[in-house]
């Protein structure tokens, strides 16, 4: 994965445990750091706020870190217990996102990194993300749930299956969800979603290849 946030483009990389992070604040210029979490999980995402940045992956292994250099290991029971996939941060909070060994999701929202609350009344997702004023949880199926303050949830569906959401980015004013099999549909609101029947090249040729991210471009 690879983000921009506090000034900087920060990448997670390498494959299984002792993968790598790196960053850069030119794209060009970059610096690796070695993962904090060694043998003991492999680093999943990572996110800024609150003056500080969150580190997750799989085996419960969850770090904080001022500066990506030293990184502090969050001990906490809760955290420990899970398989963290995702995170993101807005509106004064981190959401965290991940599955108990018996395959149960569970979602967790922080407002300093350290101490996490369980949040219930919500359904599965794989991945979280945070922009234009909200979270979006989502994984590969047509549903996602959305939320202002990373507490309460509200369920939305994009498109009717076989659409399975690979990617959702914002950009221009409106959310763009990426599905399975070059599927696309794009909303406003997170609730009234249009769907594309087929994706365009700039010269008008059918896009054939199989898509598997969205790039946003200002």
């Amino acid at each position: 994965m690879i983000i921009y946030t506090n000034g900087k483009f920060i990448a997670l990389g390498g494959s299984g445990y002792n993968g790598e992070l790196v960053h850069s604040e030119d794209g060009i210029n970059w610096t690796f750091v070695n993962s904090p979490m060694g043998n003991n999980g492999s680093m999943k995402s990572i996110a800024y706020g609150n003056g500080k940045y969150c580190l997750v992956g799989n085996n419960g292994q969850m770090y904080t870190s001022n500066d990506l250099k030293s990184w502090r290991k969050v001990s906490n029971y809760n955290v420990e217990r899970i398989s963290w996939n995702s995170i993101a941060y807005g509106n004064g909070k981190f959401v965290a996102i991940g599955s108990f060994s018996s395959g149960e999701i569970t979602i967790m929202n922080s407002e300093d990194g350290i101490n996490w609350t369980f949040i219930s009344g919500y359904a599965s997702g794989s991945k979280t993300i945070f922009e234009n004023n909200n979270f979006v949880i989502f994984n590969p199926s047509p549903d996602i749930y959305y939320s202002i303050d990373g507490n309460e949830w509200n369920k939305s569906i994009v498109a009717q299956s076989p659409f399975n959401i690979i990617d959702i980015s914002y950009t221009n004013g409106k959310f763009v969800a990426l599905g399975k099999n070059k599927s696309v549909a794009f909303s406003e609101n997170l609730i009234d979603w249009t769907p594309l029947t087929q994706i365009k090249d700039e010269s008008g040729n059918d896009i054939t290849v199989a898509l598997n991210g969205i790039c946003v471009m200002p």
